[in-house]
């Protein structure tokens, strides 16, 4: 007698199968949040480097000059269509430093970033001025740009491109230049100067401001504890229409000042010259001894006087025959730790463990 044996194969049940779905889930669910997090850390490894890079430039810079490059020289262009500064940025002075020789030669400084003679190293892409956190930076736009804010050249024929910055230099608690336009001091030029202006840019707070030549020995607050640039990043920027241009030197595109806390959350227009990141939590900041740093978006920073953070801080031309000006931080406010962390020689004590 035999034994018939059934050899039929068994299938999955619908239970067993929900069961290796849900097991599969949930590893997913672990593994996704530690994925998105290393990315996100590598990221700001990348960024961190940038800014190292373009800090040991200033170093190098400083070392050779004997004084940090200036954040612009104030120079407009364009007949006054531009309403303001228009001449380069310290990214544009830093490229022998940056290893970006050809670039530099390739400039016409007895232009400005506007003119039509320069128009080709607008589109020059600078990997190391872009973090890979600001996700649009590393596209080009091509020129003319629609902007509420300038009004663009007439272009020649052929396809002219602009390329963008995600850093920018701290030149201190608030920018001065703004007075300054359709005035500069290039030589080889036809700009002029506005009697006192010179000496009104020297009370901007930062190491790196327009019209600037800070020495080394004029930091007294410690170059640990003086910002040199952070981070602007382009796509949140671009609430205005008008990216960070990396070649432009005004405080729309290249300047930051800390009269806002980091990456702030209500964005006014005054804000759009203010630090940023698209990194969590916080951003990174490049320091005058060349360390680059992290600093949360919780730093200790000064709150609004009344309505407004300018209240903070009165800086007035008072009159340029003689040469009067008023810069300081108004009485009663509180100075925080970011706005302190952005002047050159403020005399604050400064806890490396509070940032």
């Amino acid at each position: 007698m035999t034994t018939r044996i059934d050899q039929r194969r068994r299938g999955v049940t619908l239970i067993e199968l929900l069961v290796v779905i849900g097991i599969i889930g949930a590893l997913m669910a672990l593994l996704l949040p530690a994925v998105i997090s290393a990315r996100h850390a590598a990221r700001r490894a990348v960024c961190a480097n940038n800014l190292k890079q373009i800090g040991l430039a200033v170093i190098n810079y400083e070392s050779q000059s004997n004084v940090f490059p200036p954040a612009h020289l104030g120079r407009a262009s364009l007949n006054g269509a531009c309403p303001f500064p228009a001449d380069f940025s310290v990214f544009v002075r830093l490229l022998s430093q940056m290893e970006q020789q050809p670039v530099f030669d390739a400039v016409n400084f007895s232009m400005t970033s506007w003119d039509l003679s320069n128009l080709t190293i607008a589109g020059v892409g600078l990997s190391t001025l872009m973090c890979p956190s600001d996700f649009n930076v590393s596209m080009p736009m091509e020129l003319p740009l629609s902007t509420p804010l300038v009004e663009d050249i007439s272009l020649p024929p052929g396809r002219w491109q602009q390329q963008f910055a995600s850093y920018g230099a701290v030149v201190g608690i608030l920018d001065l230049s703004a007075s300054m336009m359709n005035f500069g001091i290039v030589p080889g030029t036809s700009d002029t100067v506005v009697p006192g202006f010179d000496q009104y840019m020297k009370y901007h707070t930062g190491v790196i401001f327009p019209m600037g030549s800070t020495r080394l020995m004029e930091i007294s607050d410690g170059t640990s504890h003086t910002l040199l640039f952070s981070e602007k990043a382009s796509t949140t920027n671009g609430l205005s229409g008008c990216p960070s241009r990396w070649n432009c030197g005004d405080v729309i595109n290249t300047l930051i000042y800390s009269l806002f806390p980091p990456s702030p959350s209500n964005r006014p227009k005054l804000a759009m010259a203010q630090a940023s990141s698209l990194h969590p939590g916080g951003l990174n900041c490049s320091f005058a001894d060349g360390s680059v740093r992290f600093v949360n978006n919780t730093i200790d920073s000064w709150a609004p006087l009344g309505m407004s953070y300018l209240l903070n801080y009165r800086a007035t031309l008072i009159s340029t025959n003689p040469f009067q000006c008023l810069a300081e931080v108004t009485p009663g406010a509180r100075l925080g730790i970011w706005q302190a962390l952005s002047t050159r020689a403020g005399g604050e004590i400064i806890d490396d463990n509070l940032y």
